[in-house]
């Protein structure tokens, strides 16, 4: 639920039939006045998208209407079932625009992969959006989804998208649950890191707020860069800030291969290790319980080759 600028209350709604038909689902709008009395509905519109309304909504400038959600796509079998996460926009009258689907996911048969929020750009071109992107194997022995934030254009074509990984490991469930804009032109965007396996208590806590500060490109600050080289320059991975000052270090790759991440101690003792698979990928690695002293980083890319830096906690 969004007001407009003419004071009007705009309430985003889901038609869904009974028995359940995913192919059904339609998304539309009522409109209400401060005193709650209904202007119109959109429920009749014959080209109402087919979508299954998520949880984010917003008005732009113009007084268009942009919702979150998925299209639920029934295949063979309910394994074979996708949810496919994007964004449905709507002018000022409630007529259907378009529908964008934005994301990465791989295999989003539990639907993991959402889009939770979603703000007008700070730019005013076009829209940024939080959530979870879904990396689940097929045989779904492995769950993970990894926090989000990408951006669309106000035609819904896809400007951008950068993953954020906290933690590592089967089960593993991170997101994005809402987004906003800030004063200097960048977005704060806070979520949950959740580990279901109730047997490594290693792993506690279970479930860790996340909050993160990019910039308007989705970026994080960085002013204090350390480069580890892998096969050439234009093939690196930044990590900074070095030395690290506070709790956190942010490991992000420039090229797209899968490389496996692993953090040493100088005595060799294996400290964390992540998976980077694209370059739009982001490893925050917290750094609270680390003694001060020096780190190593390696990078292995899939031909077995091994790279490595340092780094130092204060």
């Amino acid at each position: 639920m969004r007001s407009n600028s003419m004071e009007q209350i705009v309430v985003a709604t889901l038609n869904s039939e009974r028995p359940l038909n995913a192919a059904k689902d339609t998304t539309y709008l009522y409109f209400l006045d401060t005193d709650l009395n209904l202007i119109r509905s959109t429920l009749g519109h014959t080209d109402n998208p087919n979508f299954r309304l998520g949880k984010g909504m917003d008005i732009d400038k113009d007084d268009n209407i942009v919702v979150t959600g998925a299209q639920h796509s029934p295949g063979g079998s309910t394994r074979d079932a996708r949810n496919l996460q994007g964004v449905v926009k709507f002018d000022r009258e409630g007529r259907y625009l378009w529908t964008s689907y934005i994301s990465n996911s791989i295999n989003n048969v539990s639907g993991w992969g959402k889009w939770h929020s979603i703000v007008e750009s700070v730019e005013q071109d076009g829209y940024v959006i939080a959530g979870a992107e879904s990396y689940q194997t097929p045989s779904e022995d492995t769950i993970i989804s990894r926090a989000s934030i990408a951006k669309l254009s106000y035609d819904g074509d896809s400007l951008w998208m950068h993953t954020y990984s906290y933690r590592e490991g089967p089960r593993l469930q991170e997101a994005f649950h809402d987004i906003a804009a800030t004063s200097d032109g960048g977005y704060i965007a806070v979520g949950s890191s959740a580990h279901y396996d109730a047997v490594d208590e290693s792993l506690l806590p279970w479930i860790r707020t996340i909050i993160l500060k990019v910039d308007k490109d989705g970026l994080l600050d960085t002013t204090l860069v350390s480069v580890l080289d892998i096969d050439s320059q234009e093939n690196n991975l930044s990590i900074y800030p070095n030395p690290v000052i506070g709790d956190h270090l942010y490991i992000t790759q420039s090229l797209d291969q899968d490389l496996r991440i692993a953090v040493y101690n100088t005595q060799g003792q294996l400290m964390d290790n992540y998976r980077s698979d694209n370059a739009q990928h982001t490893i925050i690695l917290d750094v609270a319980d680390y003694d001060p002293g020096m780190y190593i980083v390696t990078a292995t890319n899939d031909r077995g080759h091994k790279y490595s830096r340092k780094f130092v906690v204060e």
